[in-house]
């Protein structure tokens, strides 16, 4: 009887133990997200303009925090984060609470949240700015572009985000009407928990919601096997060797690429487009390279996203390729990824080789960032490359090629309220 019972008590105490672990990992997973949701903007009846510049299709524009300069993204899809670099310069920050997020690869990471005082946008002071802290500043990939944080949905719904993407500006505003829109259309949209804009989409018979990530510098990303009889009868080309890097990982693997005949975006008709298919990725995804076809007006506060067609706005979506791409990784240049059946393909080039030369030349560079400033080829259609596998050094001449031959247009379908 005194075994039992004291087995009893075990069995007890770790199952007390287990509810009270998950019920502060829910306590602070809810005071987190009321952290990240955070920002206020007093400021009235303005109308504040900054410039960008394109770096791999984000938008990059300074902040001001704390009487410093620094270079953030709009990341609507994630939430505002701050470099390790930012946090040790400033003051104003305070630790609040933390969480477990899945990032855009699906894998989980506990993450801190915080509050910064004021960070300043065009002029526009915004107070009381929920944060968080996660890996991703740090990593090359992202800190080599000269980036130091992101501008999540919290600032975003304070005010009106207007992507100028002709004059390579964006405005801010409290009035939509200050904004000189020109048959524009009105889209409405959803958000989540955290203020993620999300559209409504259909092709064929099947929809769904993508996701509007400016993170993603990408344009159509869709996931989820289930949905892969809605794909099955588009063409579409294997791409090995594929990295993602997302929140808080980098990971290689398969992807496919689509040509879709029509995708509906609530009104905006998308015709043979090109669309990536990703069944590890974490959601349906409309990415920044919109911006090369509209400008775009966020308003989250009234649940409506603003287009406006640019007079040359079109994406060629012909993929005139040799068929693979180059990385950098452990001090050498590498074939980053294959597509299947290209040129590179039939050549009998792989995933890892190790490139000697290109054109003649040979490279070498100091860190992942060097590579990423000063490693430029210039655009022939014929490369000439010498490679490495295994010791055994051989040279591939290849030509570029149309993966698909076509060309993406973009028609938008006013369907919605006009402005």
């Amino acid at each position: 009887m005194i075994f039992n019972y004291c087995r009893y008590k075990k069995i007890s105490s770790l199952f007390i133990g287990i509810l009270l672990l998950a019920s502060c990992s829910t306590y602070h997973r809810i005071k987190s997200i009321g952290v990240v949701n955070k920002a206020t903007v007093s400021q009235t009846s303005f109308l504040e303009s900054i410039n960008y510049e394109l770096v791999q299709a984000l938008p990059v524009f300074f902040v001001q925090i704390d009487g410093k300069q620094y270079r953030f993204i709009v990341d609507t899809g994630g939430y505002t984060v701050l470099s390790e670099k930012i946090m040790k310069e400033v003051k104003g920050i305070k630790k609040v609470s933390y969480f477990d997020i899945k990032d855009g690869n699906n894998e989980s990471d506990k993450i801190g949240t915080y509050i910064l005082d004021k960070i300043t946008i065009g002029g526009i002071p915004f107070t009381d700015v929920g944060f968080a802290k996660i890996g991703f500043t740090e990593a090359e990939w992202f800190s080599c572009l000269g980036i130091d944080g992101t501008i999540g949905p919290n600032i975003l719904k304070e005010c009106i985000w207007f992507y100028d993407n002709d004059n390579l500006r964006i405005v801010l505003t409290d009035r939509i009407d200050k904004v000189n829109f020109d048959a524009s259309l009105t889209i409405p949209i959803k958000t989540n928990n955290i203020n993620k804009p999300i559209i409504d989409y259909s092709i064929g018979n099947y929809s769904g919601n993508l996701t509007f990530d400016t993170g993603y510098n990408g344009f159509l990303n869709f996931y989820n096997p289930t949905k892969n009889l809605v794909f099955e009868n588009f063409p579409r080309i294997e791409k090995i060797g594929h990295t993602s890097n997302a929140g808080n990982s980098i990971e290689k693997r398969k992807i496919e690429i689509l040509k879709i005949d029509i995708v509906n975006v609530n009104g905006l008709l998308f015709t043979n487009t090109l669309a990536t298919l990703d069944n590890y990725s974490s959601s349906d995804i409309l990415g920044s390279r919109i911006f090369e076809v509209y400008n775009v007006a966020f308003d989250l506060a009234s649940d409506k996203v603003h287009f406006q067609q640019r007079s040359e706005g079109i994406i060629e979506n012909n993929l005139n390729s040799f068929g693979f791409g180059f990385e950098f990784s452990n001090h050498t240049i590498q074939i980053g990824y294959i597509y299947k059946e290209s040129p590179a393909s039939k050549a009998g080039i792989e995933v890892g080789d190790k490139v000697v030369s290109v054109n003649g030349t040979t490279y070498a560079f100091d860190s992942y960032c060097d590579f990423m400033e000063r490693f430029e080829i210039a655009s022939h259609d014929v490369i000439e490359l010498e490679l490495k596998r295994n010791q055994r050094i051989f040279r591939v001449s290849l030509k570029k090629e149309k993966l698909f031959s076509f060309m993406g247009c973009f028609h938008p379908i006013n369907e919605q309220q006009h402005l």
